[in-house]
């Protein structure tokens, strides 16, 4: 019979969903064989992560490595509420992810996100900076909370073709226009702060193209998913 051979990242992924499974803690890879015996669910758990087919993951690690989930296509929903950090192209081609929360983290780093092609509500509560490429060609990205962001990098949201509305509550640098290269999102800010944003460097292109507006404005179903993430964010 083959011997799969597993590499380091997959086993530390493997521990990680075994303890967000078991409700233990920490965990190094020779207390594996205990831990799955113990917990039948845990053994499902790292059968689909062998194989390849697990598609939802919740856990309350505080870090995320760089290239840690890339390439990982059968996810479908990532929930880390109290990772702070996570590195580079973390989720990389996820294909398959469709929703990924993670309202403590504080910087989204280069390309994080990128190609998750079906992926359709992004939360990054208390993030301040998104890095190169974070969330490019993300077509089916509609919702995303990125309030608090004070600076948004090159290709951040290249070709999301299907976002239509984000909200900003501070006064965001904006390195290039390219950052919204097709994508047709209307950026809704404090009524105080349009007028910084209408001389802006960058932004006063966008504010020509009448695509920053006041938060005032906001109507409809965006209104109801603004106040859904207003309510959420006070209440964590």
């Amino acid at each position: 019979m083959a011997t799969r051979v597993i590499d380091d990242t997959k086993l530390q992924n493997i521990a990680v969903a075994i303890q967000s499974k078991d409700g233990g803690g920490q965990m190094t890879v020779d207390e594996m064989p205990t831990r799955i015996e113990q917990n039948l669910q845990s053994k499902a758990v790292l059968d689909s992560l062998i194989d390849g087919s697990i598609t939802s993951i919740e856990s309350d690690v505080t870090r995320i490595k760089a290239y840690k989930f890339n390439g990982c296509t059968s996810l479908v929903s990532v929930d880390f509420p109290n990772v702070t950090t996570i590195g580079g192209y973390a989720f990389q081609g996820c294909y398959s992810l469709e929703e990924a929360i993670f309202p403590n983290v504080t910087r989204i780093d280069d390309a994080i996100l990128q190609r998750c092609s079906k992926l359709e509500t992004a939360v990054f509560d208390k993030a301040t900076y998104i890095g190169l490429a974070s969330f490019q060609n993300d077509t089916k990205l509609k919702n995303i909370n990125i309030r608090n962001i004070e600076r948004i990098s090159a290709s951040a949201f290249w070709d999301c073709s299907n976002l239509n509305t984000i909200v900003l509550e501070k006064r965001a640098v904006l390195d290039t226009t390219g950052a919204f290269t097709g994508c047709p999102a209307i950026i809704y800010v404090k009524p105080e702060d349009l007028s910084w944003y209408s001389t802006a460097t960058n932004w006063s292109t966008l504010y020509a193209q009448d695509r920053i507006k006041s938060i005032e404005d906001l109507t409809g179903d965006d209104l109801v998913w603004y106040q859904e993430q207003l309510a959420r964010y006070q209440a964590a």
